[in-house]
């Protein structure tokens, strides 16, 4: 008999518009029976305020990260362009 094990919510991000989309669902299920004697009891769904909230700061964490990588590329060119290295070279050793 297969019986979830596991509860997991699945969270879509629209593109740019920032709009969320929550699914909660089974995602895992076991062949085998109740562990130690203990009846199945259904897990509680994961709260869709909560994963919005994950999904957000994840977001805005991306986003920092993002920009710092861009920064941090931007300089290591200039850098390279001013002790005349070829972009050609740049563009290989930054795998662009």
């Amino acid at each position: 008999m297969n019986r979830p094990i596991g509860y997991a919510a699945r969270v879509d991000i629209c593109g740019s518009t920032g709009m969320t989309k929550v699914k909660a669902g089974f995602r895992r299920t076991a062949l085998s029976r109740d562990t130690h004697g203990l009846a199945y009891q259904k897990p509680e769904p994961f709260p869709r305020e909560l994963a919005v909230l994950i999904v957000k700061k994840a977001c805005r964490m991306a986003e920092r990260f993002e920009n710092q990588a861009i920064d941090q590329m931007t300089r290591d060119a200039r850098g390279a362009l001013q002790r005349g290295t070829d972009p050609a070279t740049i563009v290989r050793q930054l795998d662009l």
